[in-house]
């Protein structure tokens, strides 16, 4: 089993590849699911990843509280 800084390490490669890559590519559409999945798991484990109305530039991970992102499960079944 991965631990949280595993599992935002996993997200964090993810996301060099989907964020940074315009490509259709479904290696990149893999990579950007991942972050998702990645994200879920770390949301179940008590991380969140910013607060709301946060930048994306400023988000980082923390646990979870009263107006932390999360990551939405209706997102995996999207492409």
């Amino acid at each position: 089993m991965e631990s949280d800084d595993q599992l935002r390490e996993l997200y964090d490669e993810a996301g060099d590849l989907c964020l940074h890559n315009p490509s259709p590519d479904v290696r990149i559409a893999v990579a950007c699911k991942s972050m998702l999945i990645y994200g879920l798991a770390l949301n179940e484990r008590g991380w969140c990843l910013g607060h709301e109305a946060e930048p994306n530039a400023l988000k980082a991970w923390h646990r979870c509280e009263a107006g932390s992102d999360r990551f939405s499960r209706d997102q995996l079944t999207l492409f």
